[in-house]
């Protein structure tokens, strides 16, 4: 699970990609045995999304391994920090025979959340695995070049794929080597949070999961094609409107470089919270956006709305789902 990294963005295809390349180790590794690979990589999102659909995307295929990849997707700062932890912790409470890597990749310039996600992996003693370090040490003693990996600033390339493959081949035959000398036993895992449990029950709820008080101007309609149950307006002048139990409250919505799409004003409990714009102003295409809109230590019923700004020159909006979680503590 990951972003555009893990979905394989920048490889010639699929099967270049390095998820696509650790499959292949299992395949090669343990030819009679039926694997299955699943690839939940959505480019452009966070682990705050990823927590919210890891139930649906990966939990639900009863893993056995699962690799998780968001550290140039993850922001600086608390809030990341915690989701990612949410996400780390519900995978390995999932089952104690599920097994967690973590990822690390890199930014052309450095950026990356190794730092904060490399903390929540020490604390709960997993492996991890870091691109960002081999290439960027590489690419400071002149053995290598970002051009040679990467065709912008970000997503790897075959090349740059073929390393992550290579790091993860390495890691996995070490291990095979000295699995009779590893003590294999399991136990469920028990380990106190990094940050707090917030998002334990969290959930994506899209237009087949749950009916709004009212559509206002809004239908539902599949636009987006990750997400195919989204809620659609061409005029946004009413507002839909949801009754929602939780103690979190998020919006996923669609972004287009579009002039057509609009400014929408977002309401908790009739109060008035943030705009957020549908048009994607001098952007690289149709991204998928996450915002917090409400967050309590404890759970109740709120009223969300959601209307076209007085001030928009654009009509058009999708509204892809809600995030909702339900969390009562401190």
């Amino acid at each position: 699970i990951g972003g555009s990294i893990t979905e394989g963005h920048s490889a010639s295809s699929k099967a270049n990609s390095w998820a696509a390349l650790f499959y292949q180790w299992w395949t090669e590794c343990f030819p009679e045995a039926d694997v299955n690979y699943v690839n939940a990589g959505i480019g452009g999102t966070s682990s705050y999304l990823g927590v919210h659909r890891v139930e649906e995307d990966v939990l639900s295929h009863n893993p056995d391994v699962v690799v998780i990849e968001f550290s140039v997707n993850d922001g600086a700062g608390f809030f990341h920090k915690k989701t990612y932890d949410n996400l780390v912790r519900r995978i390995l409470k999932y089952s104690q025979d599920t097994a967690v890597i973590l990822l690390f990749t890199t930014q052309e310039n450095g950026t990356s959340a190794q730092g904060d996600h490399g903390l929540i992996g020490f604390q709960y003693e997993l492996p991890m695995l870091s691109y960002g370090n081999a290439v960027l040490s590489a690419i400071d003693a002149g053995e290598l070049k970002w051009k040679d990996i990467s065709p912008d600033n970000i997503h790897p390339n075959d090349k740059g794929h073929a390393i992550i493959g290579e790091i993860f081949y390495r890691y996995l035959n070490d291990v095979y080597s000295r699995v009779n000398e590893l003590d294999t036993a399991t136990s469920p895992f028990m380990d106190e949070p990094v940050t707090k449990e917030t998002y334990q029950d969290a959930a994506f709820l899209g237009a087949d999961d749950m009916e709004p008080l009212s559509y206002g101007s809004f239908e539902k309609k599949q636009v987006n094609w990750h997400f195919p149950d989204n809620w659609y307006t061409e005029s946004g002048e009413e507002a839909i409107v949801f009754e929602v139990e939780a103690s979190h409250i998020g919006l996923v919505y669609q972004r287009e470089v579009n002039e057509a799409c609009g400014k929408f004003d977002v309401y908790v409990d009739g109060v008035a919270i943030r705009t957020i714009d549908g048009n994607f102003e001098n952007g690289w295409g149709t991204a998928i956006e996450t915002v917090e809109i409400f967050s309590a230590d404890e759970t109740a019923i709120h009223t969300v709305e959601i209307k076209k700004n007085p001030d928009s020159e654009g009509d058009l909006f999708t509204l892809i789902g809600l995030l909702v979680s339900k969390y009562n503590g401190e």
